[in-house]
């Protein structure tokens, strides 16, 4: 045997030493499948069915708790409330929303605009308030199909949704129409004015709609006496002076809650008519509300509102701590 015969065959032999040492040393593959198979396993699986239908109760001892221990579950509780919305009772799934609300996820989002379709308004009118400020087209688009419902507490929620939700013609529109002839007209003129003061974009969009309807009905000498007005409100939360005539009369002889809504809108038109105007809403319960809009159109520097200003009465001085009386 030559010298490199006698080398490859002592590589072979260490080799095969080498690999029947390590055999040796493993344990067989039944044993190690035999050890996890007994290792123990540590598994929670809770019912849930008594908190989903506490949800429905009436009283907040029972619904409270529901609510709190279904949203501390988060996202893992949205199999459990998916399956709940398409089965449970009109009460049980309005407080299915009000969980849905908490959870700032995509499917929770897709839950809600399933319950904004829902055929009870007591579920969709929730759903319409917790989609407001989700940031998914759906939920935007739920919303103001929600403007046209037929049940006026799901429309009165939409509208309020919209402050936030609504950001096309087509949903401002809207928006404005229920705002002039509509019986929650009130809430869509407090959306119109949170818009109006807040992104310019949709306030441009919201404007026009305001100009294209409310300003033809405030001319209108056939539109009624409540749509006048209720345009009035629109064309001054719009910033337009033609409002501020029939805005002043209601100062004056409206009932107190219109004229505390004219007193509100006069803050949006910075012109000294509308100065002039809240300077003579002379009955002491509206001053409140025309004195808070001076201090507007005074920050606006308005001409003559700080004179105005100084006809309302000065805040009364809180007592200093551990003075006398």
């Amino acid at each position: 045997m030559n010298g490199g015969s006698a080398f490859t065959l002592i590589a072979r032999r260490r080799a095969t030493c080498a690999i029947a040492l390590l055999a040796a040393c493993l344990p067989p593959a039944a044993s190690t499948a035999s050890a996890d198979h007994a290792r123990p396993r540590y598994e929670l699986r809770i019912d849930l069915t008594g908190s989903v239908h506490a949800l429905g109760s009436d009283d907040l001892f029972v619904s409270g708790p529901a609510e709190e221990r279904l949203e501390a579950l988060g996202v893992d509780a949205l199999p459990v409330l998916d399956r709940a919305l398409r089965q449970e009772p009109a009460d049980v799934r309005a407080g299915i929303v009000t969980v849905l609300a908490t959870l700032n996820a995509p499917r929770a989002t897709r839950l809600l605009i399933r319950a904004a379709g829902d055929r009870d308004p007591a579920v969709r009118a929730p759903a319409f308030l917790a989609l407001a400020a989700r940031p998914e087209a759906g939920a935007r688009d739920a919303v103001a199909h929600g403007l046209r419902d037929q049940n006026a507490a799901a429309r009165r929620a939409a509208a309020a949704a919209c402050s936030q939700a609504c950001t096309t013609a087509e949903a401002l529109q809207r928006l404005v129409e229920i705002a002039i002839g509509d019986a929650e007209a009130a809430t869509a003129q407090a959306s119109l004015d949170t818009i109006m003061h807040g992104d310019a974009s949709r306030a441009a969009l919201a404007r026009q709609q305001i100009e294209r309807q409310a300003a033809p009905q405030l001319a209108s000498a056939d539109a009624t006496p409540t749509g006048r007005f209720n345009a009035a409100l629109l064309v001054a939360i719009g910033g337009n002076r033609d409002a501020v005539p029939m805005l002043a009369i209601a100062l004056q002889q409206a009932p107190l809650g219109d004229a505390t809504r004219a007193a509100r809108a006069l803050a949006n038109v910075a012109d000294p008519a509308s100065v002039a105007a809240l300077a003579t809403a002379a009955r002491p319960e509206l001053r409140p509300a025309a004195c808070a809009s001076l201090l507007r159109l005074r920050d606006a520097q308005v001409a003559g509102s700080g004179d105005a200003l100084r006809e309302c009465p000065r805040p009364s001085a809180k007592p200093a701590t551990g003075a006398t009386p």
